[in-house]
């Protein structure tokens, strides 16, 4: 750095100037810095140089003044100017949040802009009529056609959108090409005014401040839909028309200019409310059509899984009768196993697969015309229109099986349900809605008794057959509240090497005062269809536990839980109640279960087995190999005992697949120290040959049939011999 003494004659007196070796330029007056002062003190001539210390200590000090200078600037004027500027790009901002409203503002802006085309177009040409002859050709005529012509296609335009329906991104993409050319024609048309002005006399002055009033103000009337053009318009307009007017005008246009940008402030604040004003409608017609959309979905279609409600379906099915000629099929459908998933888990995760259902059905009857909806909690009708039994079949068989696939609830837990279907078809069951509906539910009812996972195509006999089941259901129901006619049969489980009776599984048996003895497989299915298991489960849990203990021999009691009766948390504490009621050990209860009850795998369940075995039940895995077999369920709990289905028992003899299959599953057995029971033997071959492949126990006819207890073997004979003479 070096420092300079000169002296300028204006001020009378010397300055020093600092020069920075970039070139920077600092000057130093007598009023701030005093350097012959300071030379003195420091005792150095004014003439000899500073030394090296302290130029860079001043220079550092120039230039830490000159960053905190700028700093301040930037922090008093540049920051803020971003922020407003920020605030006003989020208020010019079109974005697709409101569609409806986007398309609100074009619809509007297709009326009124039109309307300020020629409004503009009209005062262009008055404007070039007042400078003809005065200014150049290029100046009058030429540019007001080029800017005529941009008008009038946008004219055309706007007008065309009138008659047309535009998707909420065109209508984003228009505004934004509206906001745009609002600024762009805004300052075109100011600029060729004020270059007419200088060729005008004071009409022609006067005749371009009119002009510039008019399309100034007009402008911002006409596009007061669209918030981002009149402030665009007037951001833009209003500077220039003040700035060229009172720069160069005459006092009276000065006053006259004020007063009109005034005006114009004034009127784009009315613009401003009267837009808000505009989106506060649209959006309450927006909310309020919300509202009646609303009304009309819950009205007409389900609200958890979106499908057709009861009402909305048997419209559509009366206009499918009419539309098609009366030719449709109508498939009734019911989910298997989803009460017990709903009774266990929970509504929730019962919601969850109701959801899942639907998307699947959505998914197999997907073809136009298609109705699908949900009439029940867990009932579902699909309408094919035009289409016979053969079609409905196959959708049927479809639909059986993508329902039948795994529903996940969440990361770790799952469930696996089924369907049933009933078909009716028109016009050969019948002609109308009540008709075809009944006829399918019949064929669903027949379906579900027939074993469940198959569809059934309605048959005239199968009314028959449902009002018999819907009589059992009464009737079961009557036995059970008075206790009367139903009773509990024992049949043997015999060690295979001593001979000993190890158990005694518990069979109920169920006499119907005019019919007499009812299967087994009549009646239980429809208790666990009406919900009538729990009652039944518990009536001959509790009858076999008392009985077990009159027995001399010490034998352990089995009773067998159905699927529904798991699950809830009630069967142990029910166990236990039954056990403490009746005083038999809970080493001598054993519990039977099929391989059904874990095809869930849920927790739950799981829950309710440990919990038995915590007492000190045994707990045993009834008919295993039948369906549903797997080597998961052994990993997924432990059981105390597995029993052979017959089906395997019965043919070990002549076919060796089921021999292989008892020798593996009895190995399996006493690797996993399980005692293995064989069912169904009832000759002396099956029974040597299930001893030959390691089974532990067996029960079936070749031992001993049911029997009823000591204390209802007499009540039994009796209605024997009763039944034998009504036979007679």
């Amino acid at each position: 750095m070096r420092c300079q003494k000169t002296r300028r004659k204006h001020h009378g007196g010397r300055d020093w100037r600092v020069t920075l070796p970039n070139q920077i330029s600092i000057e130093q007056r007598p009023a701030i810095v005093d350097t012959r002062r300071r030379t003195d003190a420091l005792n150095i001539p004014p003439t000899q140089p500073v030394n090296q210390e302290c130029t860079s200590n001043l220079r550092s000090r120039e230039l830490n003044s000159l960053q905190n200078m700028i700093k301040s600037i930037l922090a008093r004027f540049v920051i803020p100017s971003k922020l407003i500027l920020n605030r006003l790009k989020s208020r010019l901002d079109l974005s697709l949040e409101n569609p409806e409203l986007l398309v609100a503002q074009c619809a509007a802006l297709s009326r009124m802009i039109p309307i300020l085309y020629l409004l503009l177009l009209a005062d262009a040409w008055m404007l070039v009529f007042a400078f003809a002859g005065r200014a150049p050709a290029y100046l009058t005529t030429h540019i007001a056609l080029l800017l005529s012509a941009l008008c009038i296609v946008r004219f055309v335009m706007w007008l065309r959108m009138q008659r047309v329906q535009i998707t909420a991104e065109r209508a984003r993409r228009e505004l934004k090409r509206t906001a745009v050319l609002t600024i762009i024609l805004s300052i075109s048309f100011i600029s060729w005014a004020l270059a007419l002005f200088p060729y005008g006399d004071a009409a022609g002055h006067a005749s371009v401040f009119v002009f510039i009033t008019i399309a100034m103000i007009g402008s911002m009337i006409f596009l007061w839909p669209l918030r981002a053009a009149a402030i665009g318009e007037t951001i833009c307009s209003v500077p220039i028309f003040m700035g060229y007017f009172v720069v160069n005008g005459h006092p009276s246009f000065i006053a006259l200019t004020l007063n009109v940008s005034v005006v114009a402030l004034a009127l784009l604040v009315v613009v401003m409310a009267q837009n808000r004003q505009f989106v506060h409608l649209v959006t309450a017609q927006i909310k309020a059509r919300d509202r009646e959309a609303r009304i009309h979905q819950l009205a007409h279609y389900d609200t958890l899984t979106g499908l057709a409600n009861r009402n909305t379906f048997r419209e559509k099915m009366a206009a499918s009768l009419d539309d098609s000629d009366g030719h449709l099929a109508l498939l009734f459908l019911d989910l298997d196993g989803f009460k017990i998933v709903n009774d266990t888990k929970g509504h929730h995760f019962g919601d969850l697969v109701l959801k899942q259902v639907a998307h699947r059905m959505r998914q197999v009857c997907n073809e136009p015309g298609i109705v699908i909806g949900r009439v029940g909690g867990d009932e579902f009708t699909i309408l094919l229109p035009k289409r016979g039994v053969d079609e409905a079949s196959a959708v049927a068989l479809r639909l059986i099986d993508t329902l039948a696939e795994t529903y996940r609830l969440d990361d770790d837990r799952w469930v696996r349900i089924g369907a049933s279907v009933g078909i009716a078809v028109a016009p050969l069951q019948g002609k109308d809605v009540e008709t075809l509906l009944t006829c399918a539910d019949l064929a669903l009812y027949t379906a579900k008794a027939a074993g469940k996972g198959v569809f059934k195509v309605f048959e005239p006999q199968m009314e028959t057959c449902v009002q018999e089941r819907i009589r059992i259901e009464a009737e079961l129901r009557d036995a059970l509240d008075a206790e009367d006619g139903l009773f509990v049969f024992y049949q043997d489980i015999v060690d295979v090497r001593t001979g000993e009776i190890t158990t005694r599984e518990a069979l109920v048996r169920w006499h119907h005062p005019k019919r007499g003895w009812i299967s087994p497989g009549e009646f239980i299915s429809v208790a666990e269809e009406s919900g009538l298991i729990d009652r039944l489960g518990l009536f001959v849990l509790s009858r076999a536990c008392r009985h077990a203990t009159e027995w001399r021999d010490g034998a352990r009691v089995a009773v067998n839980v159905s699927a529904a009766q798991l699950g809830k948390g009630t069967l142990a504490s029910d166990v236990l109640a039954t056990l403490v009621d009746t005083g038999l050990s809970p080493r001598r209860l054993e519990i039977e279960v099929t391989e059904t009850v874990l095809l869930n795998n849920e927790q739950d369940t799981l829950d309710d087995l440990r919990q038995l075995q915590a007492m000190g039940v045994r707990v045993a895995l009834d008919d295993f190999g039948t369906g549903y077999s797997s080597l998961s369920h052994l990993r997924a709990f432990t059981f105390d005992k597995i029993k052979i289905d017959r089906s395997f028992v019965r043919h070990a003899v002549d076919r060796p697949d089921c021999a292989a299959i008892v020798r593996v599953v009895a190995a399996l057995g006493e690797r996993l120290g399980i005692a293995t029971v064989a069912e169904g033997v009832e000759t002396q071959a099956q029974l040597d040959r299930v001893r030959r492949e390691g089974c532990h126990e067996i029960q079936g006819y070749l031992f001993s049939r049911p029997m009823p207890s000591e204390h209802d073997a007499p009540i039994v004979a009796a209605l024997n011999a009763s039944t034998r003479r009504r036979a007679a």
